[in-house]
């Protein structure tokens, strides 16, 4: 139950409220309680409550404070301090906390309704099982926050700042080289772009990939079409109905992905490699096209780079079986409220299927990520390119601004885009031919070597 005398002083107004909260008031280091109050009534009942019908909570020191199970409705809380305030079980709809300081505060189980937290401190906030739905949290500090079994339906998490400063996004510097008419002039690319940062600290992994066109968007392949995209998981369901045998034994929602790529089937991983030759290899396409092709470099902090075993790799590869509806919801694209905690209760099953030990303690934060797979090397084909994803459950596309246009704090990649020019194309291809990258041992088995040994009869002189 509330406090009587902290409720009295309560209703003296903020200033002097938080004279009483200073050094030598009478609340100086007090835990004051509010356990179970009804703001909203006691202000009215005072004839307190401003225009518009608002409570006028407005800059209040709360640290430390008992406000559990406490009724805030329609309150105005902008530039209040609430950090290491316990607020579990509240029920808060419609009210403004803009530019509050809710450091280390508990919302476990509480009921936030249409709450604005624009620029709200909420790093280190526990809202362990909270109902957070339509909740604005534009350039809200959300660095450490617990979100575990929240409903968070209807809220655009990625407008709020998510991740830590710990990650050091590599810079990305302007370079003279980026035209490529010989494996030697994409050494020197390589070696000018690793020069740039060879002051960094941090750990760097470099990446490519190889596309004969330049101008296309750097987008998997399922993302290409809408009617694709809408029916992602379905066609993958209809894929191993249909060859069962293709997927004995692969139980991850990865291995399941990977090996329906192989086989043909658009999904949200976009290829690429760790060996630059490969990707050139693909920038050169055949000989014979006259366009230029595309070699991207990608500079990634080692953070971004998972193994396939990855707890991340789960929740990405596994949201990517759910329905379109259920991935809307769980990233924050639907308001439909009865489809976040099923699609949040499908989702923990299909990894639990795969990891038994796996606790639906799902980081929402992973959902915004764009991170890099190593997959293993199970196939003969990734073995042969060193291949790897680039994959998001949220992100539809993967140049370096297109995903900080969403938000600027997302951990992500440097990234350079080179040019071949058609008229080299035929002459890498020959210099690659020198160093055994072909068709046929880039795409190793029967139909290749058939195409190569086609190939070399087809330009054998008599």
């Amino acid at each position: 139950m509330a406090n009587p005398q902290h409720v009295e002083w309560l209703l003296e107004g903020v200033e002097a409220w938080n004279r009483r909260r200073d050094e030598g008031g009478n609340l100086c280091g007090v835990e004051a309680d509010f356990s179970g109050l009804n703001f909203r009534e006691l202000f009215e009942n005072a004839g307190k409550v401003k225009d518009l019908g608002w409570l006028p909570l407005a800059g209040y020191d709360f640290y430390g404070d008992r406000l559990t199970g406490a009724r805030l409705v329609r309150a105005d809380l902008t530039d209040a301090i609430l950090s290491s305030a316990n607020l579990a079980r509240t029920t808060i709809y419609d009210s403004i906390f803009t530019r509050a300081n809710l450091y280390n505060a508990n919302l476990g189980g509480a009921l936030l309704i249409d709450a604005n937290f624009t620029d709200a401190e909420l790093t280190d906030i526990d809202l362990t099982s909270a109902t957070l739905c339509d909740s604005i949290l534009t350039n809200a500090s959300c660095r450490d926050a617990n979100f575990a079994d929240a409903d968070l339906t209807g809220t655009k998490l990625w407008d709020a700042v998510l991740f830590d400063d710990n990650i050091e996004v590599p810079v990305q510097h302007p370079i003279m080289l980026n035209h490529v008419e010989s494996i030697a002039d994409l050494l020197a690319c390589i070696r000018e772009i690793k020069t740039c940062y060879e002051d960094s600290r941090a750990a760097r992994r470099f990446y490519f990939r190889g596309e004969s066109q330049c101008g296309w968007k750097l987008q998997p392949s399922v993302m290409r079409d809408q009617a694709l995209a809408e029916n992602e998981s379905t066609m993958l369901t209809d894929l191993i109905s249909r060859r069962p045998e293709e997927f004995n034994g692969l139980v991850s929602g990865l291995s399941q992905l990977v090996t329906a790529q192989h086989h043909g089937l658009k999904t949200r991983f976009l290829d690429i490699t760790s060996n630059p030759m490969v990707a050139l290899f693909h920038a050169c396409g055949e000989a014979e096209d006259k366009k230029d092709g595309r070699l991207h470099v990608f500079v990634a902090p080692r953070q971004i780079v998972k193994p396939f075993n990855s707890d991340t790799v789960s929740i990405i590869a596994n949201c990517a079986r759910l329905q379109t509806h259920h991935q809307r919801a769980l990233i924050g694209e639907s308001d439909t409220i009865p489809d976040y905690p099923t699609a949040m209760n499908q989702l923990c099953q299909l990894i639990q299927s795969e990891k038994p030990y796996f606790l639906y303690r799902i980081d929402h934060r992973d959902f915004y990520r764009v991170i890099i797979v190593e997959p293993q090397r199970s196939s003969e084909r990734i073995r042969a390119q060193s291949g790897a994803f680039l994959v998001s459950a949220f992100h539809k596309r993967f140049e370096r601004d297109e995903i900080l246009r969403w938000n600027d704090g997302i951990p992500v990649y440097a990234h350079y885009q080179l040019t071949i020019p058609s008229k080299c194309k035929a002459g890498i291809l020959e210099e690659l031919q020198m160093l055994d990258i072909t068709r046929e041992t880039l795409f190793p088995g029967l139909d290749s070597s058939a195409e190569a040994i086609t190939e070399f009869y087809r330009q054998r002189p008599g």
